[in-house]
């Protein structure tokens, strides 16, 4: 009947404004998790860690002895920067409520700039950008000369506030071994270190 037929009417556009509502909604909550500049600032990306190689320690670097030293120990450390990115995305994992971007998308990221990995604070900051984090981890991979008998891997990071190119927590290094429950412990103390600063931070 008629009445049956505006009935439907109006149920149907009653839908399609609650509908519009909703979405009206959604967009008002969106641009008040993310800032003017389109970054989400509690969103975390993880970048590769940058890998410097063999660090201060040991014979000078222009000694054949230094060499080999060298070799022998970016050979024994294979801790790199992929490796010290996937160590402490796991470690932030314990951290339910901390949105962090995907390793996959972090790779997706990687694979259209043609890079391994980010090879300076400014590249890590504008790959961040592009993921629309708010916050980035920055960090380096250093290995030591075993000229002096020591050897050995310190991990450096720290956490930045993209959108104003500025950090967030001091510098904090780890050193560590290949054991896996010494790299669990020493990355998540890496994470823990980090997300502390950052709460203490303005």
């Amino acid at each position: 009947t008629a009445a049956e037929r505006r009935r439907a009417r109006v149920v149907a556009a009653a839908a399609l404004l609650a509908l519009a509502l909703l979405g009206a909604a959604l967009l008002w909550w969106r641009s008040r998790q993310q800032g003017a500049d389109g970054l989400d600032p509690t969103r975390v990306a993880v970048l590769p860690f940058i890998d410097e190689g063999v660090g201060e320690g040991g014979a000078g670097p222009d000694t054949f002895e230094a060499a080999k030293a060298n070799a022998k120990a970016n050979a024994e450390a294979a801790l790199d920067g992929r490796d010290a990115q996937q160590l402490l995305l796991d470690a932030f994992s314990r951290w339910t409520d901390l949105p962090v971007v995907s390793a996959t998308r972090v790779n997706d990221a990687l694979v259209r700039r043609g890079i391994a990995g980010p090879r300076s604070a400014k590249e890590a900051l504008a790959m961040a950008r592009e993921l629309r984090a708010g916050r980035a981890v920055i960090g380096r991979v250093r290995r030591a000369s075993r000229a002096d008998g020591r050897g050995g891997v310190t991990v450096y990071a720290q956490l930045w506030d993209v959108s104003r190119d500025a950090p967030l927590t001091r510098e904090h290094p780890v050193r560590v071994t290949q054991a896996l429950p010494d790299l669990e412990r020493k990355f998540a103390t890496l994470a823990d270190s980090l997300l502390i600063g950052r709460s203490r931070s303005p």
